[in-house]
């Protein structure tokens, strides 16, 4: 941090006093019971706590407790995000896991611009390079946190910092909730709408299986960014029901005969594998112009053209009713959610004539693009959001937040320049 404030100086969390404490592990986790423990999931990425999720443990796991006023620190995370910090402001005491440490701060420092400097030193990246990296986790040891040096301004000046801090970003959180509340209603929309279109409408189920033509599993050939085979279709080029190959592998083995695999224009590929059930069932059209094959983890279908529209087949896929069954039939082992051809074959989507399908996805298609034009919209919005914020924070603890009206807007022209 880059600062000229008269009276600040950059000094060692230990030789300020701070206090830190490591929580403790168990594994008794529980829904419900006598104390709740608090793990890393329960510091937001914004620092942030909450408690949502949070497990219980019996009083007798551990000694370790919170108070209000106290600063929770992530101390193993991912390199990404170890170093999560969050104040502690309610009265409920709470236990804590080893892997947080418990911050108390002396009397030369504000608990609150304690808690938001680390975070915004979490945010800038700082703890990540300072970590221990270990396997699939890192971690920053106590007695080395104690040595990150803070910038400590007067007392007085860091209350009025949090003080202009807390304005700023509840408003900054607020409006990032009220676009997010926006676009949980959006992704609703689709399918009232669809079913406004299909109300009113003959449609008979029938199994996948009926449909189709042909159907199968990939390959299972080795694939790499630069391979001398034909290009492999996986489940990260399965985007919004269409493919996008902009991330492609190819077979490794120029030998590995994959002809019989190679996807047609209006192939439907669905995903039957992967860590996440939310993904299972997922699907996309092959449109024109894609030369690949697919992968294992990954069915093929080709249906009737007389007796539906691979389109009608991918909406249907994604309908709530037909998403529930899909889930259902998802068995999961190590780890892993699957969905067998079998299983799939026999799942049912409603099916109008082929003249309804037409007028339906026409329909829709205006309304689903208006949905997507909205995310767009919000993702933009969300990054110059993130922006700002960096860039407040950065402003805060170099004594350039002075409290003006015009704070934001030389703040908005470091972030966007």
């Amino acid at each position: 941090m880059n600062w000229t404030s008269v009276g600040w100086s950059y000094v060692a969390l230990a030789d300020l006093g701070v206090e830190a404490k490591s929580g403790f592990a168990s594994g008794r986790h529980a829904e419900s019971g006598e104390l709740l423990h608090l793990r890393p999931m329960n510091v937001s990425r914004l620092g942030r706590l909450t408690l949502e999720g949070a497990k219980y443990v019996p009083h007798s796991a551990g000694t370790a407790r919170t108070q209000p006023g106290d600063v929770l620190f992530n101390n193993t995370n991912s390199p990404a995000l170890v170093g999560k910090t969050a104040y502690i402001d309610t009265e409920l005491p709470l236990g804590f896991s080893n892997h947080m440490t418990r911050l108390r701060a002396g009397t030369r420092l504000d608990a609150k611009f304690l808690a938001l400097q680390l975070q915004t030193m979490q945010e800038q990246g700082y703890f990540e390079s300072i970590c221990s990296n270990h396997v699939n986790q890192a971690s920053v040891a106590t007695r080395r946190l104690l040595q990150v040096q803070i910038v400590v301004p007067p007392i007085v000046e860091q209350r009025r910092i949090v003080d202009l801090l807390e304005g700023h970003l509840s408003r900054l959180e607020a409006s990032e909730e009220s676009l997010s509340k926006a676009l949980r209603r959006a992704d609703l929309l689709p399918h009232a709408k669809l079913a406004a279109l299909m109300s009113n409408r003959t449609m008979k189920p029938v199994r996948l299986g009926d449909l189709a033509v042909a159907s199968g599993y990939g390959t299972s050939a080795k694939c790499v960014a630069d391979g001398p085979g034909p290009a492999v279709a996986r489940i990260p080029n399965v985007r919004n029901r269409r493919i996008d190959m902009s991330d492609e592998k190819r077979v490794a083995d120029a030998s590995t005969d994959v002809s019989g695999l190679m996807l047609s224009k209006g192939d439907v590929l669905i995903i039957r594998t992967n860590g996440s059930r939310d993904l299972i069932g997922r699907s996309a059209i092959v449109q024109a112009g894609i030369e690949a094959s697919f992968a294992s983890y990954l069915i093929r279908y080709q249906f009737d053209s007389t007796l539906v529209f691979p389109d009608w087949v991918s909406l249907m896929l994604e309908t709530p009713a037909v998403r529930s069954v899909v889930e259902s039939l998802a068995a999961s082992s190590a780890g892993q959610y699957n969905l067998s051809l079998a299983k799939l074959n026999g799942v049912e989507i409603p099916l109008p004539m082929l003249e309804v399908q037409g007028s339906i996805l026409h329909a829709a298609a205006a309304h689903y693009e208006a949905v997507s034009r909205m995310r767009r919209e919000a993702e933009v919005a969300g990054r110059r959001s993130a922006s700002l914020r960096r860039a407040l924070l950065a402003a805060a603890f170099s004594g350039r937040l002075t409290g003006a009206a015009s704070d934001l807007e030389r703040i908005e022209e470091l972030a966007f320049a």
